[in-house]
């Protein structure tokens, strides 16, 4: 088998798991909504929103994920640079937020409080990693 077909097999199964992982997401954004609807508990229905938002926002990157793989999306050297010079902004914002997260953290000993918060901070956290790895999608993407 030559390394294009292979290439190729690889670009298929990855489609396949990606279309199928769209398909997860959206029973997942589905199961939020009915459990939001059903539930009386504010911090039940606050839990499901925060999981509904994620898979959402999933559900939106696979499909970003799935046009790139179908060579439908492209990025040129200049929207890179202009992403690397946003992200560098939007860095300090993260960081500041990681910041209050832990400050806020560090104020109480509620557990639900807390668990909420250490939430937060793990998605400040993950934010903060995304926007650092943007030198590193440069070096990846035109090297």
């Amino acid at each position: 088998m030559s390394t294009q077909q292979e290439i190729a097999i690889r670009r298929d199964i990855l489609t396949q798991t990606l279309e199928r992982w769209v398909v997860v997401e959206q029973q997942t954004i589905e199961s939020a909504n009915h459990l939001i609807s059903e539930a009386k508990s504010d911090l039940v229905k606050q839990v499901m929103r925060l999981i509904l938002r994620d898979s959402e926002k999933h559900k939106e990157l696979l499909t970003t994920l799935l046009q790139i793989t179908n060579g439908l999306v492209t990025i040129t050297p200049e929207e890179v640079g202009e992403i690397d010079r946003l992200l560098e902004e939007h860095k300090q914002i993260e960081a500041e937020s990681i910041i209050l997260a832990n400050s806020a953290l560090e104020q109480t000993n509620h557990f639900v409080i807390r668990q909420m918060l250490e939430y937060m901070l793990q998605d400040e956290r993950k934010h903060l990693t995304m926007t650092e790895n943007a030198a590193e999608y440069k070096r990846k993407i035109y090297s």
